[in-house]
């Protein structure tokens, strides 16, 4: 037996209402090729059968604990699932997620023999099962906790249906050492907790080696609808708190060059938040306005540092007023990529969206429950196509597809997100036009 293999290893699951995907991510932890292990279940107040379904899991498998309590959200679930674990390394995986059964053996088997307090694999974002472990040579890199963070940030995973990669701002791809939870926890916010938790675990992790492998392990499965812009809620308050709470953790500390990178994802999500809420929830501004301020007393760093969300193309006032503004129906060619975000903000304005086009069509039609198509011949050769795609290679060559469909009248994604951007600075945060309006009139 090698020197890991009687390690004890727990695995907590909070559980929330998630009864059709409970059993999945449960046997995809059973099926473990590492065999001690115990399972913790923390029933979150769920209402439908998930209480159910935990305890007879529980009589059938001697590993596995349940813990039923009243609903306080995730990190106050996980939190109690730390207090009762018994191992020496814990996991943690979402109720509506899976795992490949090399996930806490292999992860577990790097921070051994690699003297370290965290691993962390890649995931994938999944829309339907994936039988077996995608094949990777896996390829294993041991750092210190700064060069982890830029080097998780650099391979961080896209948005897209397939996409693989790292993440910052996510705790279940990771295994820790139990030492690590002498003093952290997770916070009581409903949303956004991982962004306060990790900073401050990784932080704590560095007093000896961290370790990622390229080897996907995890698979974050997207339900249906869930891609889909949500209708705005207060609760995205709380991603500011956690933000906010990461970077004054990071600047305590003096790291200020992981403080600029978690600054950057902070002022991003600040001002998509506020537009978000704006946009829908007017009525309620008194509650969420506290972020307009916000946003201007970090606007010096954003500027300073060159943040793509104050930078403007010369011509962006001009593509509101000259295109957008005279736009009325149009077609969205890359609805995995920007499309979401542009169909969100062209109906905002008013705008017909005839269909949205994707190479994935049948994949994010079944995921939104909506018509998705592939590219086609059938419409005005005249109609406005927008490329929704950042990629400037991949736009390229969809430009040139599009082409050849006969289609004439093809506006490419940089276009359309500059115009946008001026119309919703406009209206919601002029202040952060007052650069670009003053290079205009020099």
């Amino acid at each position: 037996m090698s020197n890991h293999e009687d390690i004890l290893v727990s695995i907590i699951i909070p559980v929330y209402n998630v009864e059709d995907y409970l059993e999945r991510c449960i046997d995809s932890i059973k099926r473990q090729t590492h065999k001690n292990i115990e399972i913790i279940i923390v029933d979150d107040g769920s209402t439908d059968r998930c209480p159910q379904l935990c305890d007879d899991y529980a009589r059938d498998d001697s590993r596995i604990i349940v813990i039923h309590k009243e609903n306080q959200g995730l990190g106050l679930a996980r939190n109690t699932g730390i207090d009762v674990a018994r191992g020496e390394w814990i996991c943690f995986v979402d109720s509506d997620d899976y795992v490949s059964p090399l996930f806490v053996e292999r992860l577990l088997k790097i921070a051994v023999e690699n003297d370290c307090l965290t691993v962390q694999c890649c995931f994938q974002r999944v829309l339907e099962e994936i039988n077996g472990t995608e094949r990777i040579k896996p390829e294993i890199k041991v750092m210190d906790w700064r060069s982890y963070f830029i080097y998780v940030y650099r391979h961080m995973c896209k948005n897209s249906i397939g996409s693989f990669g790292h993440t910052v701002f996510g705790s279940v791809i990771n295994i820790y050492h139990i030492s690590l939870f002498s003093e952290i926890r997770f916070s009581s916010l409903r949303i956004s907790e991982d962004i306060e938790f990790i900073p401050r675990i990784i932080y704590a992790a560095g007093r000896k080696n961290i370790a990622v492998t390229n080897e996907i392990l995890y698979y974050y499965y997207q339900r249906q609808g869930s891609i889909t812009r949500a209708k705005a809620n207060l609760a995205l308050t709380d991603r500011f708190y956690a933000f906010n709470s990461a970077i004054a953790f990071l600047s305590e500390k003096q790291e200020y060059e992981i403080y600029r990178l978690f600054h950057r994802s902070f002022f991003d999500c600040m001002v998509r938040d506020y537009l978000l809420l704006c946009s829908e929830l007017p009525e309620e501004h008194h509650k969420y306005g506290f972020l307009k301020e916000e946003i201007y007393r970090h606007l010096d760093i954003a500027q300073a540092n060159g943040y793509d969300l104050i930078v403007f193309r010369p011509d962006a006032r001009k593509v509101w007023e000259t295109i957008l503004l005279n736009l009325k129906d149009c077609v969205i060619y890359g609805y995995g990529d920007w499309g979401k975000e542009f169909a969100y903000w062209l109906r905002y304005y008013g705008i017909n969206i005839i269909e949205i086009w994707d190479q994935k069509a049948e994949t994010y039609s079944k995921l939104e429950g909506r018509s998705i198509r592939k590219a086609h011949s059938g419409l005005d050769k005249n109609i406005p196509v927008i490329i929704a795609i950042k990629d400037i290679f991949t736009s390229i060559e969809v430009q040139h597809n599009l082409r050849l469909l006969g289609y004439k009248n093809i506006l490419a994604c940089h276009t359309i997100e500059s115009g946008l951007k001026y119309a919703n600075y406009r209206k919601f945060l002029p202040f952060m036009l007052d650069g670009y309006e003053s290079l205009l009139h020099e």
